[in-house]
């Protein structure tokens, strides 16, 4: 859950509440939060279906590229959305639903959590967006406690859906692999990134502007999230 906001740690008027007056503020808040905005013009079951939409994408993203892809994922969502209400909610669902999946993947696995997705860094993306969506700074906490309680389950459904689906087979996940390689291969920006990790990708003799210099790949590798120390020249 997000924030650290573990139902063991609420305190006051929520901590008392019965189930069933639980649920009832539950999904009255999340609708009314939503809703609120002059205009939202969302429907609680669409925000409901795209909750749905973001759990399947992130753990299917997760499957596909583990838990850097699906930051990346979060990262592109927010970049290329057209600041349409309901796409700010998808992306915000979409991040709440990694910091959901990263925290349980580190708790299963004893591993750190992953920096991308850790509590205050996620906060601070979510609270941005939700500003954006119209939600006052008074109610940041509540509402992506709100969310947060709503997409868990949903994202945990999907998580042992996926658990339970048969494996793909070895040789799909090569031809897989080999179609990723193919796409990367066609985007200037990738080649130039596996290049700058020590990768040939032209045979010789390499094409003009191929690799490129120490000082390119020092400005690629930062642009691109990557560790400056992960540049290794071609050989």
């Amino acid at each position: 859950m997000l924030l650290g906001l573990q139902k063991g740690r609420r305190s006051g008027s929520w901590g008392r509440m019965n189930r069933f007056s639980y649920k009832l503020a539950l999904a009255t808040f999340v609708i009314s939060m939503i809703s609120s905005n002059a205009e939202a013009q969302i429907k609680p079951l669409d925000a409901i279906e795209s909750m749905k939409l973001a759990a399947q994408d992130a753990v299917q993203t997760l499957n596909e590229s583990g838990i850097h892809g699906l930051s990346e994922a979060v990262e592109s969502c927010y970049s290329n959305q057209n600041n349409t209400l309901s796409d700010i909610y998808y992306c915000t669902y979409l991040d709440i639903a990694g910091n959901h999946i990263d925290a349980s993947v580190s708790r299963v696995t004893g591993k750190s959590r992953y920096p991308f997705f850790d509590m205050a860094t996620t906060q601070q993306r979510v609270d941005s967006w939700l500003v954006k969506a119209g939600i006052s700074s008074k109610d940041l906490n509540k509402t992506t406690y709100f969310i947060a309680s709503s997409l868990d389950p949903i994202v945990n459904a999907q998580l042992t859906k996926s658990a339970s689906e048969p494996a793909i087979p070895f040789q799909a996940k090569v031809a897989q692999a080999e179609n990723a390689l193919a796409n990367d291969m066609r985007d200037p920006a990738k080649v130039k990134l596996m290049e700058c990790t020590g990768i040939k990708v032209y045979q010789d003799p390499q094409p003009t502007g191929h690799p490129p210099s120490r000082e390119q790949c020092m400005e690629i590798l930062r642009e691109s999230g990557a560790d400056p120390s992960m540049y290794s020249p071609l050989q």
